[in-house]
C-alpha cells in the first residue's frame, strides 16, 4: 500500500490521485455520453463542476460533524492561529456519503437552474458515479485507511502504513468493489 508518493519533492495522496484520474476519465466518459444524446458538452462540463463543489463541500460538512467533539476546543482558543488549527483539524477531511449528499444537492440545483432534462442527466450519472468511484476505491486501498476484512482466502494484503493490521490475511474488499464498478460498464 502506497499512501503518499512524492513527486519533485511534492507529496501526493494516492487516494487523492486516483480520485482526479476517475474524475477525468468517468467527466469524458459523460461528455460525451451528453453530446451523444444531443445535447451541448459545455453544460455538461459545467455540471460536473458544480458536482464537484458539491462533493467536497458535503463531504467536508459531513466531516465536520463527525467532529463535533471538538467545538469545545474552539471555544477555549486564545488566538486566531489556534482556531484556524482546530477548524482545519474539523473540516480537514471528507466522508463519502456527505459527498454524495452533496454532489446530488449541487447537480439537481444546476438542473434546474439551467432548465437541463432531468432524466438525460440523472441516467448518465448512473454510469458516471460507478467509474469514479471504482477508482476512488482503487485509491482506498493504496491509500491504506480501508484495509479489507479478516480472510484465508483470495489475494490478501498484509502490512500498513497507516494502520496497524498486523499480520492477519485480509481480503481487500475496496478492489472487488473496484471492479464490480468497471463491470456496470460492458
Amino acid at each position: 500500500m502506497y499512501p503518499i508518493i512524492t513527486i519533485f519533492g511534492k507529496d501526493f495522496s494516492m487516494y487523492a490521485i486516483m480520485a482526479i484520474i476517475g474524475m477525468l476519465i468517468a467527466g469524458i466518459v459523460f461528455c460525451k455520453r451528453i453530446r451523444k444524446s444531443g445535447y451541448d458538452d459545455n453544460d455538461a462540463i459545467l455540471f460536473l463542476l458544480a458536482l464537484s463543489g458539491g462533493i467536497l463541500l458535503g463531504g467536508s460538512l459531513l466531516y465536520a460533524i463527525t467532529n463535533l467533539h471538538l467545538l469545545k476546543h474552539l471555544l477555549q482558543v486564545k488566538n486566531i492561529a489556534d482556531a484556524f488549527s482546530v477548524l482545519s483539524t474539523m473540516f480537514g477531511g471528507s466522508v463519502f456519503y456527505g459527498g454524495l449528499l452533496g454532489a446530488c444537492g449541487a447537480g439537481l440545483l444546476f438542473i434546474k437552474l439551467k432548465k437541463l432534462p432531468l432524466q438525460v442527466y440523472t441516467d448518465n450519472c448512473a454510469l458516471f458515479a460507478p467509474l469514479f468511484h471504482g477508482f476512488a476505491r482503487i485509491g482506498c486501498f493504496l491509500g491504506g485507511c480501508c484495509y479489507g476484512v479478516e480472510s484465508s482466502f483470495g489475494f490478501c494484503a498484509t502490512g500498513n502504513t497507516v494502520t496497524n493490521i498486523g499480520t492477519v490475511c485480509r481480503f481487500p474488499v475496496q478492489l472487488l468493489e473496484s471492479f464490480l464498478n468497471f463491470s456496470l460498464h460492458f
